[in-house]
C-alpha cells in the first residue's frame, strides 16, 4: 500500500491499495524529458515514465502514484535534484520516494501548466493564462503562489505562455507570435504591470527557449530564432514546427515535426536522414542524445538513430474495447487501434515504428477506429469512422477492406463517396459477425457474415450467398450507439432513436417470423440516446442513457428509472453486471456500483477528482467512464476512460471458492456500546482484507490472526484506529488454494 503524505490543505493525498488497481495508458506520446541520476524521466500523455537507458527497465507513474494530471506537459529538476512535473489540467508536484506530492492551487483554478523553470526555491511557470511564480518552503511540503502575471507587455491579457526560461538576469516567456521579458526582481518590480515587460516580435508559437554559446534561441512553430541585440531573427528551419533544442558534442540539435536537425553554428541545419519524423524533445546523457517522439523514444550516437516504443496501447478516447482473459483489443477514435496479446502490445495505426527507425506501413490507414473485434479464426475486425470495415488476418500482412459506395457496406448518407462508418461490431453465439453501418446511403444498416462462410482467408465480400442483411426500413433508426445479443433477440440502442428489440427467433435465414418492438421516451426511457445495455440475472435489461439509468422488466412490460448517487452525473455512458448481480455504472463524472439489492450504492471517482467525497476516491484513471468490462472468472472490473484503462480487482477466484458468513449484517456501530463484526468460514491459511466498495483497503488480518474456529473479529476501525463511515464494504479471504468474498453494510 502506498501512502501519499497529507500536509495541510495545500496538498492532495490519498491512501491507495495499489495492488488492487492497475492503470494502462498510452505513454508513447512524449512531450518532454529530463535526466536525473543516470535515469531518464519522460513526460507523456499517459503519465511519467522512469527509464533506465542501460538496463532498459522502465516504470510508469500514474494517478495511483500521485500524478494528479496524466497529460504531463513538462518535467524539470530543482536545484536540490527533485523531479517536478506540470500537467495540462494544472497539476504541479514533485517526486518523493515512490510517489508524488502535489500542490492543487493551479488545478483548482483550471490553469494548465506548459513549462517549468526552477530557480532555487521558486519556480517560474508558463501557464495557460500567462506566467506564474510558485514558491516552495524548503523545510516543509507546502508552497504558495507568489504571483500570477497575466498582463505581459503586448501579449493579450490571460493569453497562454508555452515556454519560460531565465537568461541574462531576466525571465523570458514565449507566447503566440511574441516573446516577453522582465527583470526577475519580483519582490521590488511589479510584474503584474504590463509596462514592466518588454515585448519582442516573433513568428509562430514559441515552443521552447534554449541558451547556447551565450545566446538565447527559440524553437517555434515557424523555425528557429536567435536573439540578436534587441530582435529575434530567423536562423533556419522556416515553416517547420520546432519543439525542442538541445546540445550534443558541440552541435545544436532541433527536434521538429520533420525529424531531427543538427547545426554547428546555429544557422546551417542538416537533417539526420535516418531520424523519424515528429521528434518532440531531447536530452543528452553520457554523450548519447535521447529523443522523445510523437510515438516512442530513441537515441543518437554520432549519426546513428535508433527508435523504440514502450509497450502500451496507442491513443486514448477509446471507443471500442474487447477483452478476453489477459488479451485486450482497443479502438481509439483519433489514433487507430492496438491490442495486447501474450503480454505484448501491437499498434495498428498508420505506421508501426520499428527498431531500425523506419516506419513500416501496416494495411490501410486507420485514422479513426470506433470498434474492434477478434473473431474465432484469429482475424481482427476494425470498424472505422469514414474508412469502412477493415479485417486484419493473423499473418499481419494481408488485409481486407469492406467499403464501397454501392456495396452492402455503404458510404454514409450526405457525406459523399468513400466515407463508410462502422461504429459497432459483434459476434453472436453462433459465430456470425455483425457489422452495424451508420446512416447508410443504400439503406443496408446491418451486414451479418454467416459463420460458415468465414472458413478461409481472405474473407469474401458479403452477398446473398454468405451474409444476411437488415435494412433501415426494418429498424427504427440506423444511427447505432449500442447493441446486445439476447437469445435470438437483438437489442439496439440509437443516438437519437431510442431502443429497438429485434426478435429474429434465432433464425437469420427465415425473416418471416421477425418482430420489432420499439421503446422511446413515450414508453418511459429517460432519453432517446441509449449509450449502453446489459442484462441482469432476472432477465431485466439495464439501459444507460444521457439522462439517467433505467431498466426494462419483460415480465411486467414496463421501464423503471433508477436513482444514482446524488453527486453523480446523469450522463450514463456504460453499464455492466457482475456474477453477484451488482451493477457497475460509468458516467461522464465518475462511476458507481449499485449492489444486488438495487438500493445500496457506492460512488467511485479518481483519487484526484475535484468533486465528490474523499471516501469516493480510488485508483480510477479518469472520471469520464465510457465503458465497463467485467471478467467474472478473474474477478476484475475494467473501466474504459478518456485517458486509458483502469482495472479493479474485486475478488480473486479459484477452483476452490468458499463461502464466508458475515454477521451481524448490517453491522451497527454505536459509540456508547462496544460492538464487533464476525467473519466466519475463513481458511486457516488465509489472509483477510476488508475494503470499501471503491477498492480502498480499510483493514488487514494476517494469517496468524485467524483462529482455529475459522473466524476473525473486527471492531469497525481502520488501520489508524478510527471508526469507518457508513456504507457497503467487502471482505475477502485469500488462502493458498481457496478464496472467499462477502459483502456487508455498516451503519453509524
Amino acid at each position: 500500500m502506498r501512502n501519499l503524505i497529507f500536509t495541510m490543505f495545500l496538498l492532495i493525498s490519498q491512501a491507495v491499495f495499489a495492488s488492487e488497481w492497475e492503470n494502462i495508458a498510452d505513454v508513447n506520446f512524449i512531450n518532454d524529458c529530463v535526466e536525473n541520476g543516470g535515469e531518464l524521466f519522460f513526460a507523456t500523455s499517459g503519465g511519467i515514465v522512469e527509464f533506465d537507458p542501460y538496463s532498459r527497465n522502465w516504470r510508469v507513474f500514474t494517478n495511483i502514484d500521485g500524478v494528479a494530471g496524466l497529460d504531463v506537459n513538462c518535467v524539470a529538476l530543482s536545484p536540490s535534484g527533485e523531479l517536478w512535473y506540470g500537467s495540462s489540467n494544472g497539476a504541479l508536484g514533485y517526486l518523493s520516494g515512490n510517489s508524488f506530492i502535489n500542490f492543487p492551487d493551479f488545478r483548482f483554478s483550471g490553469i494548465g501548466i506548459n513549462d517549468i523553470c526552477p530557480s532555487g526555491n521558486v519556480f517560474w511557470l508558463a501557464t495557460s493564462k500567462g506566467i506564474s511564480l510558485f514558491r516552495r518552503m524548503s523545510d516543509f511540503q507546502v508552497g504558495e503562489i507568489a504571483g500570477n502575471f497575466w498582463g505581459l507587455g503586448e501579449l493579450p491579457r490571460e493569453s497562454p505562455v508555452f515556454s519560460v526560461t531565465l537568461f541574462d538576469g531576466r525571465i523570458w516567456g514565449g507566447g503566440e507570435d511574441i516573446v516577453v521579458a522582465a527583470d526577475t526582481s519580483y519582490e521590488t518590480v511589479n510584474l503584474s504591470a504590463p509596462d514592466n515587460w518588454e515585448s519582442f516580435g516573433i513568428s509562430g508559437q514559441v515552443n521552447r527557449f534554449f541558451a547556447w554559446d551565450g545566446t538565447l534561441f527559440a524553437g517555434t512553430s515557424n523555425g528557429v530564432y536567435r536573439l540578436e541585440d534587441t530582435v529575434f531573427s530567423l536562423v533556419g528551419l522556416e515553416r517547420d514546427d520546432v519543439f525542442d533544442l538541445f546540445v550534443r558534442a558541440d552541435s545544436l540539435y532541433a527536434a521538429t515535426a520533420w525529424g531531427l536537425y543538427r547545426s554547428v553554428d546555429g544557422e546551417d541545419w542538416r537533417r539526420l536522414s535516418s531520424a523519424p519524423k515528429k521528434a518532440h524533445c531531447g536530452v543528452v546523457l553520457a554523450d548519447t542524445a535521447w529523443v522523445g517522439y510523437h510515438r516512442g523514444y530513441g537515441f543518437i550516437t554520432d549519426e546513428e538513430v535508433v527508435r523504440y516504443i514502450f509497450p502500451s496501447p496507442c491513443g486514448y478516447g477509446f471507443s471500442g474495447v474487447y477483452i478476453s482473459g489477459d488479451d485486450i483489443y482497443l479502438a481509439a477514435k483519433p489514433y487507430g487501434a492496438s491490442y495486447r496479446k501474450n503480454g505484448e502490445w501491437v499498434s495498428l495505426t498508420t505506421y508501426n515504428p520499428m527498431p531500425d527507425g523506419e516506419d513500416v506501413p501496416v494495411g490501410s490507414r486507420i485514422i479513426s477506429s470506433w470498434a474492434i473485434l477478434p473473431d474465432r479464426n484469429g482475424a481482427i475486425w476494425i470498424g472505422t469512422w469514414g474508412q469502412g470495415l477493415l479485417v486484419m488476418y493473423p499473418d499481419d500482412i494481408q488485409w481486407s477492406v469492406f467499403a464501397d459506395s454501392t456495396g452492402p457496406v455503404s458510404t454514409a448518407r450526405g457525406v459523399g463517396a468513400n466515407y463508410e462508418v462502422i461504429p459497432e461490431l459483434g459476434e453472436d453465439s453462433e459465430g456470425n459477425i455483425w457489422a452495424f453501418v451508420f446512416d447508410p446511403a443504400n439503406d443496408t444498416a446491418i451486414v451479418v457474415w454467416n459463420h460458415s462462410a468465414l472458413d478461409s482467408f481472405p474473407y469474401s465480400e458479403p452477398d446473398s450467398s454468405n451474409a444476411y442483411f437488415f435494412t433501415r426500413n426494418e429498424l427504427s433508426s440506423a444511427n447505432f450507439q449500442s447493441f446486445l445479443f439476447d437469445s435470438g433477440k437483438l437489442w439496439l440502442g440509437y443516438i437519437d432513436g431510442g431502443l429497438d428489440c429485434l426478435d429474429y427467433g434465432g433464425t437469420l435465414s427465415d425473416r418471416s417470423d421477425d418482430v420489432l418492438t420499439h421503446f422511446s421516451t413515450d414508453d418511459g426511457l429517460p432519453s432517446n440516446m441509449v449509450n449502453d445495455l446489459a442484462l441482469d440475472k432476472d432477465g431485466r435489461l439495464w439501459i444507460a442513457t444521457d439522462q439517467g439509468l433505467c431498466y426494462y422488466d419483460p415480465s411486467y412490460g414496463f421501464i423503471q428509472q433508477v436513482a444514482l448517487p446524488n453527486d453523480l452525473s446523469l450522463n450514463v455512458l456504460a453499464v455492466a453486471i457482475d456474477r453477484w448481480d451488482d451493477k457497475w455504472v460509468g458516467t461522464s463524472d465518475g462511476a458507481c456500483v449499485i449492489f444486488a439489492d438495487n438500493i445500496s450504492t457506492q460512488t467511485i471517482r479518481s483519487s484526484f477528482s475535484l468533486t465528490g467525497d474523499v471516501d469516493e476516491h480510488s485508483g480510477l484513471i479518469s472520471d469520464y467512464v465510457s465503458g465497463i468490462h467485467i471478467n467474472d472468472d478473474h474477478g476484475i472490473v475494467t473501466f474504459i476512460t478518456d485517458r486509458g484503462l483502469s482495472s479493479l480487482l474485486i475478488a480473486e477466484t479459484s477452483a476452490d471458492e468458499i463461502s464466508l458468513l458475515v454477521y451481524p449484517n448490517p453491522f451497527v456501530i454505536e459509540y456508547d456500546s462496544p460492538s464487533e463484526l464476525t467473519v466466519s468460514g475463513v481458511p486457516l491459511d488465509a489472509e483477510v482484507f476488508i475494503y470499501t466498495s471503491s477498492g480502498e483497503l480499510v483493514h488487514y488480518f494476517p494469517k496468524w490472526t485467524v483462529g482455529f474456529d475459522t473466524k476473525v473479529h473486527w471492531d469497525g476501525r481502520n488501520g489508524s484506529g478510527e471508526l469507518v463511515a457508513s456504507g457497503i464494504y467487502i471482505v475477502v479471504a485469500r488462502g493458498d488454494s481457496s478464496t472467499g468474498k462477502a459483502k456487508f453494510a455498516i451503519v453509524r
